[in-house]
């Protein structure tokens, strides 16, 4: 199924955030132990290193981290904060969500908070969840946060994954916005067009089966699984659904390619991204891509390459802005904002 809306803007973007792990590992250590090379992952993913946590570090201490700066740069107080969402594939625990243990780190007394699983999508799933939370009056203002530790589940032997992830989180407050607010010009800043999509029939492509109730053989069998992915069959469809993703906004929008000023897409692979940029007729070079340092952080890829957008002058105010990302499920999601 696929939906895909336009707004009347009401909710803008407040604040960003992102904290990643400080040791980075290159490609050359994949090479003591596994048949591969430097130059093998930089051709066929573009990526050259990425972010392990420590192995006492928790997803929700790096989604407190991202959604502290946030909040710091929104200007709001803990107390202000109605919402908390996280998109995780790699939670803390089972129970209680992710969110609800980032709540309390950060004194969010007056929020109600729940974790999202939408796979490398997740971000923009949690966001246009935020959106319509705020709309609806529910609450005035949303912490949205992305923070997924892919080394807690990757397969060190398998050439395959365990090159492609590394760990981080990114965040983002939205708040409602008075229309005394708005520009100048009398265009508000917030939320334009959102698309949706899940094509569940390639649910299988990519997989981590592990901590679930498939593939039981007793009652307390449940172990740790590992990523497992159908290479080629995630490469075509990401590209094709987010193509797909990015002309629903587009056409919902009225808006074209060159109204954009930067598009950020999941940081999944170079090639995807070099082939969505061709496919939509957009330059590769007015893309965020960061992911040559950070690798596939799933669902914290974009708040993270959107944090570093903002902060260094990449986006600023009044900029049209395109998220995009496709991830196991298969889903896939795009929202165009303005700064």
């Amino acid at each position: 199924m696929s939906t895909s809306q336009s707004f009347i803007m009401s909710v803008s973007l407040a604040g960003t955030g992102h904290a990643v792990p400080e040791k980075s590992f290159p490609n050359t250590d994949f090479e003591k132990t596994l048949d591969t090379s430097d130059a093998w992952i930089v051709q066929r993913t573009g990526i050259r290193e990425r972010r392990f946590a420590e192995i006492h570090e928790t997803t929700s201490s790096y989604a407190a981290r991202a959604a502290k700066k946030a909040l710091d740069a929104s200007g709001l107080t803990p107390e202000q904060i109605g919402m908390v969402v996280v998109a995780t594939t790699t939670p803390d625990m089972r129970i209680p969500a992710t969110a609800n243990i980032v709540q309390n780190e950060l004194g969010l007394v007056n929020a109600y908070s729940y974790d999202i699983v939408a796979a490398c999508s997740g971000f923009v799933f949690a966001m246009v969840a935020a959106n319509a939370h705020i709309r609806s009056g529910l609450t005035s203002s949303a912490l949205v946060i992305a923070s997924d530790l892919y080394s807690s589940i990757l397969d060190f032997e398998d050439r395959n994954t365990a090159v492609l992830f590394g760990d981080g989180a990114g965040a983002a407050v939205l708040a409602k916005q008075e229309k005394s607010e708005w520009a100048p010009d009398g265009r508000p800043s917030g939320v334009v067009a959102v698309s949706l999509n899940t094509d569940a029939t390639r649910w299988d492509n990519l997989t981590c089966l592990g901590g679930g109730t498939a593939g039981r053989k007793t009652l307390s069998s449940a172990q740790p699984g590992f990523v497992r992915m159908d290479g080629r069959d995630v490469f075509k469809q990401a590209v094709q659904a987010c193509e797909a993703r990015i002309r629903d906004v587009l056409d919902a929008s009225g808006c074209k390619p060159e109204h954009i000023a930067c598009l950020i897409p999941h940081q999944a692979n170079i090639r995807i991204i070099e082939k969505v940029a061709q496919n939509v007729g957009y330059p590769l070079e007015r893309m965020a891509i960061n992911l040559d340092r950070y690798g596939n952080m799933a669902a914290a890829s974009i708040p993270v390459a959107l944090d570093e957008a903002v902060r260094n002058g990449r986006v600023g105010p009044g900029d049209l802005i395109l998220l995009v990302a496709a991830g196991a499920g298969f889903s896939s999601a795009a929202m165009l904002l303005r700064v």
